[in-house]
C-alpha cells in the first residue's frame, strides 16, 4: 500500500513539474492537461470585426506575409530515421523532424502548423513522395521555441525534404 501511494505521489509530482520545465510532450503522456484562461471579450464599443477576429477577444490567423517572414527566419530543420516500430494504424516508418520556430511576431502564437514535404534526391521539386504535418504550440513573442516531432513518412532511403509553415495562430492579446 505504502508503494502504491509513493508512485502516485511521484507521478502526480511528476504531472504538474513537468510542464514548467519546458517538457509539454511528456506531461500531456501523463494526462497532465492546464486550466485554460479565459480570454477577455472586446470592450463596449469597440471598432468592427475584421476578418481573422470574432466578437471576443479569440485567436487570429497570421497573416501570409507574417508567416512567410517566420519561415525565413526560423532557421534549420534536421530529418533522421526513428527507431519506433509501428505495428497498428499507420504504418509508415516514422522520421523523427526537429528545429526551432522562431516568433518575430508582438504576439504570442498559440498554433504554428508545419508542413513536411518529402522529394526524390534527384527529381523535380514537383514529385511528393510524402507529406506530414504538426503543430508547435505556444511560441512565445520575440523568441525561439525548438521543436521535436516524429511523423509518418513513406520514402525511399535516400530523399531530400522541404518544410513550409502553413498557418500560424496568434494569441489573444492581453488588455
Amino acid at each position: 500500500m505504502r508503494r502504491l501511494l509513493s508512485a502516485v505521489v511521484v507521478l502526480a509530482l511528476a504531472a504538474a513539474i513537468l510542464p514548467m520545465a519546458g517538457c509539454d510532450d511528456i506531461a500531456k503522456e501523463l494526462g497532465y492537461t492546464p486550466a485554460k484562461a479565459t480570454a477577455p471579450t472586446q470592450p463596449a464599443g469597440a471598432g468592427p470585426v475584421t476578418q481573422g477576429e470574432s466578437n471576443s477577444a479569440s485567436s487570429q490567423q497570421l497573416t501570409d506575409a507574417e508567416i512567410d517572414d517566420m519561415a525565413r527566419r526560423s532557421g534549420q530543420m534536421t530529418i533522421v530515421s526513428s527507431p519506433t516500430i509501428v505495428l497498428s494504424g499507420d504504418l509508415r516508418p516514422r522520421y523523427i523532424v526537429s528545429g526551432h520556430i522562431k516568433n518575430n511576431d508582438y504576439r504570442d502564437l498559440k498554433s504554428v502548423r508545419v508542413r513536411i514535404i518529402a522529394h526524390p534526391k534527384d527529381k523535380s521539386d514537383d514529385d511528393a513522395l510524402d507529406t506530414a504535418e504538426f503543430d508547435v504550440e505556444d511560441v512565445p513573442a520575440h523568441e525561439a521555441k525548438a521543436f521535436r516531432r516524429e511523423v509518418p513518412l513513406l520514402v525511399p532511403k535516400d530523399f531530400r525534404f522541404e518544410w513550409t509553415i502553413l498557418s500560424a495562430t496568434a494569441k489573444p492579446e492581453n488588455r
